[in-house]
């Protein structure tokens, strides 16, 4: 099972000989062993007094150089369990900066072996941080401050796509206190992830409207902002006060949780670029054929059969990338898959968060039953496309105009499967696209926000169709609004597997007029 993984980057100074003896400091103060930076920069593996083992594989001999090591011990507690550590370094040249790549995984010895695995950062990577001169690459050294003059640079940076790691942004309590200690944090976070603090008596109100409310906190939560996916699509994961305190009433601590979380979405892709054993091993074999190719290139009468060697060895290297290649996109439909559910469970705790405000309300009088119901009722996931509609007009009257036409269509979609995904188009519609439309932002960013499910207009033949224009016209206001900008959500002639909402930016009152929310409309 993967555990852990991280990228720190070091300064060429003080060097492949300092970091080694970190390490073999680190594994003598755990192993009770008297290994040396020597020995870890040379190919070999021991075994040591406390019956755990360790083996090196070096590739020093000339530029670029490259060393595995891997640290075995039994788990202490768990019969059946073993701890292994991996760490690699690599450097181009004697002045070039050090690639590092620390990866902690178990290894069972069946499914027999089912206790619990925490999740945890190994201590050496402090110890690499402290003694290894990282570079300012390196995530998770210090943590930052975030106040309302600084949202346009810090919304920079959230969406920045040469960004490879985690935010996490850290809100104050109305009293200005933190429901987390950020020193924890941020030792836990070393070499993962950046630490930002919302400064107390920001209006984090203000800050929301420039980054967004998936970036930004509130009342003490959390906001994990994790690296764009192609093409810019912004994953956040949110940690509500509530969610905090449910975690510490059951016995955990938030800087846990919030590793945890991390490391579950950053440990695939991490484990991707790891120096492992057998990457230095391939490095070492391949240099070794260069130089006996190099050799028999040289002596003449083998040169023909050393061609059809490396011929073969080419064919051989290119199907195992290629391979490589599948797994990777395999691996990175997986982590697509994950960011989905962590979007849904994001929604899930928004919505409960909104519920909890309701039933505030509704305890002074201020909310009648029929929100309620259409609250539990998306939670519940019974809620109807109707039921979606009514309720975002509900609670964003400010912002969304629902005209009857669209209400009329939403009853026609009344067996429409995919109702989660309405209410999230719905939804992202009246927050975060609201937000970036009011603040001045256009198409762009709204395909950023809807992905494949925004379109911006209708197609050519729709356009110059008149009937098919028609019933895209809408009254509102006594204003006639042709409505062809829409989210869609499947493409088959089925009421039940597709969806249209169709809607326009009336700027002057900085509203969204929904006018169509149902089946497709007819082409003409």
């Amino acid at each position: 099972m993967l555990i852990y993984c991280a990228h720190p980057r070091f300064s060429s100074t003080p060097g492949l000989d300092t970091l080694a003896g970190v390490v073999a400091a680190w594994i003598n103060k755990k192993a009770r062993g008297t290994l040396k930076g020597a020995d870890l920069i040379s190919t070999s593996s021991s075994r040591l007094p406390d019956d755990s083992t360790v083996a090196t594989w070096a590739l020093v001999d000339a530029w670029p150089k490259a060393i595995a090591i891997r640290y075995s011990h039994a788990d202490r507690a768990v019969a059946g369990r073993q701890w292994v550590t991996e760490i690699g370094f690599r450097q181009s040249d004697a002045s070039s900066d050090i690639d590092c790549s620390l990866l902690l995984k178990t290894d069972e010895i069946s499914a027999r072996v089912w206790a619990p695995v925490s999740p945890t950062r190994p201590l050496l990577v402090l110890d690499l941080l402290a003694a290894g001169n990282p570079t300012r690459t390196t995530p998770g050294q210090r943590t930052f401050t975030l106040s309302v003059r600084d949202a346009e640079a810090f919304d920079y940076i959230v969406k920045d796509r040469d960004r490879r790691h985690p935010l996490v942004v850290v809100s104050p309590t109305a009293d200005g206190r933190s429901l987390v200690d950020a020193a924890v944090l941020q030792a836990q976070l070393a070499a993962i992830a950046d630490v930002v603090l919302i400064t107390p008596g920001s209006d984090t109100r203000a800050l929301a409207r420039v980054l967004g409310d998936d970036v930004t906190p509130f009342d003490g939560g959390i906001s994990i902002v994790y690296p764009l996916r192609p093409p810019r699509i912004l994953s956040a994961w949110r940690l509500t006060p509530q969610r905090l305190a449910e975690v510490r009433s059951a016995g955990g601590t938030p800087e846990n949780e919030v590793l945890s979380l991390i490391l579950h979405r950053v440990n695939l892709p991490n484990s991707w670029e790891h120096i492992a054993p057998e990457i230095v091993r391939e490095a070492a074999l391949d240099r070794e054929v260069r130089r006996r190719r190099e050799e028999a290139a040289a002596s003449g009468p083998t040169k023909e059969y050393l061609d059809f060697l490396e011929e073969q060895y080419n064919a051989k290297a290119k199907e195992v990338d290629s391979l490589k290649d599948h797994v990777r996109k395999l691996e990175e439909e997986a982590v697509e898959q994950n960011d989905e559910e962590r979007r849904l469970v994001f929604q899930i705790e928004s919505l409960r968060s909104d519920l909890d405000r309701v039933k505030v309300r509704a305890k002074a009088g201020a909310q009648d039953s029929s929100l309620r119901e259409l609250v539990c009722a998306a939670i519940d996931r019974r809620a109807k496309v109707s039921d979606a509609l009514n309720l975002i007009k509900q609670l964003f009257p400010d912002r969304i105009v629902v005209l009857p036409s669209a209400e009329s269509a939403a009853e026609k979609s009344a067996g429409f499967r995919y109702t989660e995904k309405s209410f999230d188009l719905l939804w992202r519609l009246a927050t975060t696209y609201w937000e970036s439309i009011a603040g001045g932002k256009g198409d762009a960013e709204a395909r950023q926000i809807f992905g494949a499910a925004f379109a911006a207009s209708e197609s050519e033949p729709v356009e110059r169709n008149r009937k098919a224009r028609s019933l895209r016209t809408f009254d509102y206001c006594g204003r006639v609004i042709e409505m062809m900008t829409h989210l869609k959500i499947g493409i088959k002639d089925s009421a039940a597997e597709t969806l249209r909402i169709h809607f326009e930016w009336i700027a002057e009152e900085k509203k969204i007029v929904i006018g169509h929310c149902g089946p497709h409309l007819d082409f003409g």
